[in-house]
């Protein structure tokens, strides 16, 4: 997880859902995962690209806006 240090949270959050960055609502994002024991989760960008989509970590307490994929 280069450097990231994240408090741990009380999520509401499913694999799946789409999520916007606290700090960025236009960006949509894809909950790949999730680690609650370091209050992390794994996104990519949302819709998926026809090439591979990356993932990167980011801190749960940055996420908003969780909805159902589908």
């Amino acid at each position: 997880m280069s450097g990231l240090t994240c408090g741990v949270e009380a999520v509401s959050f499913q694999p799946g859902a789409l999520v916007t960055l606290s700090e960025n609502p236009d960006c949509v994002l894809q909950l790949v995962n999730l680690d609650e024991a370091s209050g992390s989760a794994w996104v990519r960008p949302w819709p998926l690209a026809q090439a591979h989509a990356a993932t990167f970590t980011v801190c749960l307490s940055d996420l908003d806006q969780a909805q159902p994929v589908g």
